[in-house]
């Protein structure tokens, strides 16, 4: 089950703040897709590598088994600032290439106070390796990547299914970003907004009826842990 719904202070419940999970392999081109939904959708954007960088800068990263370490680490601060947003009853898009079989739990604990869907990139496997590949050749990322190196990573990664959506109990868009999006980008959006506003729908029309049988019952203010009546 998922955590209790939070409540106002007559007692109905609040609406959740939206969650888009942009997801997929590295070079289908999710970060430039999350950096764009986040200023459609009004939210902020929040990707790894910008949590992974700064991190490499301050602690260095000489070889992959650094950078590997750093990555997790910037995880982690993804997934806590994203929980901070959310719990702030703000929504957030938050991207990285997460690992089915690895990733649910904590996006699991993200989707449970949000209205989450999640937007999964891919294009064929060729064009994937190649786009990776001419990324690396050309050094437009942080030397810590090691994206040369990486290749053969991601090559498996493809062929083992690593990259493909998390299992998560929440709405798919799947985007193919072979020559642009297909879906085109307004779809996307518009599917994203979508989601939310027919479940932001059922949440409010939850909420009010708890809040007209609050009235009905001539109901007390919210209740603290030991049973104590709060003023309103």
């Amino acid at each position: 089950m998922g955590e209790p719904a939070a409540r106002d202070a007559t007692g109905g419940v609040l609406s959740r703040p939206p969650l888009v999970i942009v997801c997929g392999a590295p070079g289908s081109g999710k970060t430039t897709l999350a950096r764009r939904l986040g200023p459609a959708l009004g939210l902020p954007a929040l990707c790894k590598d910008a949590f992974k960088e700064p991190l490499m800068d301050a602690l260095g990263a000489p070889d992959r088994a650094r950078s590997r370490e750093l990555g997790r680490a910037a995880i982690v601060a993804l997934i806590t600032a994203a929980s901070v947003v959310l719990d702030a009853r703000i929504g957030v898009v938050v991207e990285s290439n997460f690992v089915r079989g690895l990733s649910e739990p904590d996006l699991r604990a993200l989707a449970t106070r949000a209205r989450a869907v999640v937007v999964h990139c891919a294009t064929d496997r060729a064009t994937t390796i190649q786009r990776y590949a001419e990324r690396a050749g050309r050094g437009e990322r942080h030397v810590g990547h090691f994206d040369v190196e990486v290749l053969p990573e991601v090559t498996a990664g493809l062929d083992d299914g690593r990259w493909e959506p998390p299992d998560l109990d929440a709405p798919l868009v799947r985007v193919d970003t072979t020559d642009g999006y297909a879906p085109d980008f307004d779809a996307i959006v518009r599917a994203c907004r979508r989601v939310h506003a027919v479940t932001n729908d059922h949440r409010e029309g939850e909420s009010r009826r708890i809040s007209d049988r609050g009235r009905r019952s001539g109901a007390r203010g919210p209740e603290t842990r030991d049973g104590a009546t709060r003023a309103p």
